[in-house]
Parts: structure tokens; C-alpha cells; sequence
């Protein structure tokens, strides 16, 4: 008994955050937490060393309910956030691959193409906004993810959509080429939903202030 009620002390710990006004749950998108703030995680340790962690990355499904996260980044449009939501980052997209790709040239028109579902800005879009179309029949593998659709560009298997951020952040452990210049603004946008005034805590509006300067600076 005493180490089933250990394991449930545990498991509570782990999902409501431990000590309230130290402790954060955030949720935010799997390609958000990866390539943004994971590689930042050092950067606020030494900023805030005080505060603990619990990042959350379903934005579907029951784990996206109220009350199951204190803090949120989340990506869409301005019209779909709620009046409090602040814009912490808008960004572009561009086609990435592996170096040496299709031995040094990639081609929309013939190679395998990936993207993640649901974002307005697409292959579509991003050929448009320079005088191309989409080959009719054309196919493109789509995924609930950038982290899919980016990790199959990694690993030499075509070419992915990426925003700027993402590929900043693939680019710290591994070589990736951009095979054209242009980029397309995206129409969505990351904004930081922070809590109702009343659930505000210490651990709530350090991050926040944390994560808008971080954006600010632009590193």
C-alpha cells in the first residue's frame, strides 16, 4: 500500500505541478517545445533557477481542457486568440531539406514533399506568392506535426516546409540547406495566453516576462 500511494503522490505531482507559485505547466505544440524552447531550457534555469517545469505538448484531446495547464503558447490566427493573448513571434516558411539532397538539386516539381496539416501557409501558398502552381495530381505528405514532416526532410527523405525558428533550432545539432531564398510570412502567429488574473502565480508572470524577452532580444 505504501508504495501505491508513493506512485499516486508521484503521478500528482508530475501533472498538477507540484508546489503552487514555483512550479508551471505549460502546453504548447510539439514543434514549438522541440526546436524553441528546449534548446532555451539552460537560458531560463540560469534566469529563474527557482522554478520547475512540467511542459505539456497534446494540444488535442483532454490534455488541452481548461484548467490543465497554467500558461500557453499557442499558434493561430489574431481573430481566433482571446483579447489577452499577446504576440510574442511571427514567422515565415520556406522549403528545407537534407545537404546534398537530390545530389545538390532539389526540385518541388518532381521530389517527394512534406508539411504539417492545419497551417493556412502551405506549398500551395508558398509557390503562389511567386507566380508558380502546384502541378495538378501533385502529392503532398501531410503530418499532425512539423516534427515529422521536418524529421523526414532531415533524414533525406524530400522536402518539408519549416518557419524560421525551426530551422534555427534544427541547426544547432544538424546541417540543413535551404535550397530557394524565399520566404512567406505566415497569416498564424505564436501568442502567450497567460491565466486569469485571479490564477496568476510567481512561477506564471516569470515566464512570461522571461519568454517575451527572450523574443525580443531574437536569439
Amino acid at each position: 500500500m505504501r508504495e501505491a500511494f508513493a506512485t499516486l503522490a508521484r503521478g500528482t505531482r508530475a501533472f498538477t505541478g507540484g508546489e503552487r507559485g514555483r512550479t508551471l505547466r505549460i502546453l504548447c505544440n510539439m514543434t514549438f517545445a522541440t526546436w524553441w524552447l528546449a534548446p532555451r531550457l539552460g537560458q531560463l534555469a540560469e534566469a529563474l533557477p527557482w522554478l520547475t517545469l512540467n511542459i505539456q505538448t497534446a494540444v488535442w484531446g483532454a490534455e488541452n481542457a481548461p484548467g490543465n495547464s497554467d500558461i500557453e503558447i499557442r499558434f493561430g490566427r489574431r481573430e481566433d486568440m482571446s483579447a489577452s493573448a499577446r504576440l510574442i513571434l511571427e514567422e515565415t516558411i520556406t522549403p528545407v531539406c537534407a545537404p546534398g539532397f537530390a545530389d545538390g538539386a532539389p526540385d518541388w516539381r518532381r521530389d517527394p514533399l512534406f508539411d504539417c496539416a492545419g497551417v493556412m501557409s502551405n506549398w500551395e501558398t508558398w509557390l503562389q506568392a511567386q507566380g508558380h502552381d502546384l502541378p495538378a495530381g501533385r502529392k503532398i505528405h501531410l503530418a499532425s506535426t512539423y516534427v515529422i514532416s521536418l524529421t523526414a526532410a532531415i533524414t533525406g527523405q524530400g522536402l518539408a516546409l519549416a518557419q524560421g525558428f525551426m530551422i534555427d533550432g534544427i541547426r544547432r545539432t544538424t546541417p540543413l540547406a535551404e535550397p530557394w531564398p524565399h520566404r512567406l510570412k505566415l497569416v498564424e502567429a505564436y501568442y502567450l495566453l497567460p491565466p486569469a488574473g485571479h490564477a496568476e502565480t510567481p512561477a506564471t508572470r516569470a515566464f512570461a516576462d522571461w519568454i517575451e524577452a527572450e523574443m525580443q532580444r531574437g536569439v
